[in-house]
This record gives structure tokens, C-alpha cells and sequence, in this order.
């Protein structure tokens, strides 16, 4: 990632009335593609140790404070180190794995050295979601696969099965006439 530098040269990251829709919209579409609710969580110095202390990460201590439930996403942007954490709830673990944590990623950091925070987390997820989607509809299509094919298998089994024992019904049938 860039780290806040662009040709040498410091790029100050904000969101304001002029970009800040950028952000709702892609954050928006992340929700409606994936079913899970996207949070950026702005901070200005990086934490100490001790202001999380009992928890593993900063975000997770912030995840535990923001939320009741287990169905977020949450993303914490330190601006004193142009670098921004996640934390995803247990009920997210379908869509938001680690894959889909690189995907993000990958996203986001290809709009990073644009300065624009709204842009690189908004249009970031927003990219990120139609792909973490397709990984999704492509483990159901799998799975449709797999119980296709087994019950194929099944019913031409059962056919076999029937005709093996009509054709031995029949057998005993002539065997009783003769």
C-alpha cells in the first residue's frame, strides 16, 4: 500500500460533505450484495496497549463497545498511521473470511493513494462485494452440483434396482407356469 505518500509527497486521507456520499453509497452496496453491515470507525492517534488491554486488537475491543450482535463489519482508519484494521463478527464468517478479507483489501488499497478515504473504502468495498459474492454463488453452485450428481446416482441406482427385481419377479413367474 501507498502509506499515505504519493510521489513523495504526503497525502492528507479525509471524508467530508463533498465525498462523504461516495462512502454511504459503496458502503450501501456492500450491505445489499453481501447482507452484511459495513462500519468505519475514524480515530486520530494510534491507541496504546493499555487502552485495549483484555483484548487482542484495538478493533476488537471497538467491535465489542459499537455492537450487540455478531453480524457487522467493522473497519477502524488510524489516521497517525494512514492505515486502517478490521473486525468482522462471528455471524459474518460465510462471507467475510479470509479470502474475502484480501479481496477488501486489495480493493481498497487500489484507491488509497487518491487521498480519499470515502473513495477507497466506499468504491473499495463496493468492488469488493461483487467479487466476494461470486465466490459465494460459486460454493452454492458447487454444492447444488454435488447433490445433483448424488441424486442421479441415486435414482439410477433405485431404476436398476427395479428392473433387476421385475426381471426376477418375471423369472419366478415363468419358473411357476412351467
Amino acid at each position: 500500500r501507498s502509506q499515505g505518500y504519493f510521489e513523495d509527497t504526503c497525502v492528507e486521507k479525509f471524508i467530508d460533505h463533498t465525498n462523504e456520499q461516495t462512502l454511504i453509497s459503496g458502503f450501501k452496496e456492500f450491505y445489499n450484495e453481501t447482507g452484511v453491515f459495513p462500519f468505519l470507525y475514524v480515530i486520530e492517534n494510534t491507541p496504546s496497549k493499555s487502552e485495549y488491554e483484555g483484548y487482542d486488537t484495538y478493533q476488537d475491543m471497538v467491535y465489542e463497545q459499537l455492537f450487540d450482535c455478531e453480524g457487522n463489519f467493522l473497519i477502524v482508519y488510524i489516521a497517525e498511521e494512514d492505515d486502517y484494521y478490521y473486525a468482522a463478527g462471528f455471524d459474518t464468517g460465510e462471507i467475510i473470511d479470509e479470502v474475502s478479507l484480501n479481496l477488501i483489501s486489495d480493493k481498497v488499497n487500489a484507491y488509497w493513494s487518491t487521498g480519499d478515504l470515502a473513495k477507497a473504502f466506499g468504491n473499495g468495498l463496493r468492488d469488493a462485494s461483487k467479487n466476494i459474492m461470486a465466490k459465494s454463488n460459486g460454493r452454492v453452485i458447487g454444492i447444488v452440483a454435488v447433490i445433483a450428481v448424488a441424486a442421479i446416482i441415486i435414482v439410477a441406482m433405485v431404476i436398476k434396482w427395479w428392473k433387476n427385481k421385475k426381471a426376477q419377479d418375471n423369472k419366478e413367474q415363468e419358473d411357476l407356469e412351467k
